[in-house]
């Protein structure tokens, strides 16, 4: 199954050119925030803004309470099913900000209960009280997987995320639904059946630079591919990993940002100028840059991943239960370190992006846009004068 996606990109669409070288919460609290730095990596980054097409962090009710940004050092939680403690220890300081699905709910009467609140399954035709992914299989360009949010304590915020698909989601987006072509029946999750995750808070490694904190995800969160569906956008160029343009720049600064984050969380974001210059890219040339961005939430280009995780030991991440089962690829053999992206486009190939392999080692070519098993772990700036 994991050589599957080698051949797989291999596969699917596209050209190109290039040259490459390489360079060297939901924790509700009064309104007063306090944050407490350990001793830490310093450094400095940019961000982003941009508009719709939807993916595994598709967003209902947003949450209503303000949040205390607290910093600890070396505690570990456990994320993920497989996840032991010895592999979940904090490598940088970390804070708990904003709120998002992560943990599998195994307790079966809770079960019972989030299933009677979800009421009738949506299908293609009928939606029912769920929600569309916006996920469509090829070619047929159907629906095939749903969620919809519980307010189990009805206190006006997310408590859990349930998820059902019918059919699997595929390796890329421009292949045909073949059952063997997916990770989410290895990552143990079946079609038509409803799984349910619990909302809470995500943990951040945090950088302090002066009178601002850099917060990348600790886990990766979800999964998603990086093609814009709308190939319109793309003109003539056609250079679908034009970060500027992409599905994932879209998802993180609308659906992301309005439902993982309060209002009060909101206000402590900052809009930052996201380099998408050859000097974020780390490389002596790269046909595929794109215009810089202001943003809230962005992905690390290579530049940003070389300067806070310096090893590729550093770059290592699992993933949560709620990414496994959006298909995230999981190298279950010897670790569950999974794979996860950066912005930063492949120096020879129009449509593949640079990313980061389970083995922490960066991949400047092989990753296709259309792969919707890339992990997402977001990074943004928070003001701490606010």
């Amino acid at each position: 199954m994991k050589i599957k996606n080698i051949l797989l990109s291999t596969l699917c669409l596209s050209l190109s050119l290039g040259a490459l070288v390489s360079c060297g919460k939901k924790e509700n609290s009064a309104d007063a925030t306090s944050i407490k730095t350990s001793t830490s990596k310093k450094t400095s980054t940019s961000t982003s803004t941009s508009k719709d097409t939807s993916t595994s962090f598709e967003s209902s009710t947003s949450k209503d309470t303000s949040t205390s940004f607290e910093t600890s050092t070396s505690t570990s939680t456990q994320k993920s099913t497989t996840t032991t403690k010895e592999d979940d220890e904090d490598l940088f300081d970390t804070m708990e900000f904003g709120s998002f699905p992560q943990t599998k709910v195994n307790d079966e009467q809770l079960i019972l209960t989030l299933n009677t609140k979800a009421g009738q399954l949506p299908n293609e035709n009928e939606l029912n009280d769920w929600n569309d992914y916006n996920y469509k299989s090829f070619p047929d360009n159907k629906s095939f997987i749903y969620y919809i949010d519980i307010d189990l304590n009805e206190d006006g915020s997310n408590d859990y995320r349930g998820v059902y698909f019918n059919q699997y989601q595929t390796i890329t987006s421009n292949c045909n639904h073949i059952e063997d072509y997916t990770n989410q029946d290895d990552n143990g999750y079946e079609i038509n059946n409803v799984y349910w995750f619990k909302y809470e808070p995500i943990k951040w490694y945090s950088f302090q630079e002066d009178d601002k904190i850099l917060l990348v995800s600790k886990y990766v969160l979800a999964a998603s591919e990086f093609v814009n569906p709308d190939m319109s956008v793309y003109g003539d160029d056609y250079s679908t990993n034009n970060y500027e343009l992409s599905k994932i720049r879209n998802v993180l600064n609308n659906e992301f940002y309005s439902l993982v984050f309060n209002d009060s969380e909101k206000e402590k974001i900052l809009t930052t100028l996201v380099d998408n210059s050859l000097s974020s890219t780390c490389m002596e040339e790269n046909q595929y840059v794109c215009n810089n961005t202001e943003d809230k939430l962005f992905l690390l280009s290579i530049a940003e991943k070389n300067k806070y995780f310096k090893e590729d030991t550093n770059c290592l991440a699992l993933g949560t239960d709620y990414a496994k089962c959006q298909g995230i690829q999981i190298h279950t053999h010897s670790t569950d370190y999974t794979f996860w992206s950066l912005r930063t486009p492949s120096p020879k190939y129009n449509f593949r992006i640079c990313e980061i392999e389970y083995t922490g080692k960066l991949a400047s070519d092989l990753y296709q846009v259309y792969s919707r098993y890339l992990g997402i772990r977001p990074a943004l700036y928070i003001d701490l004068n606010n």
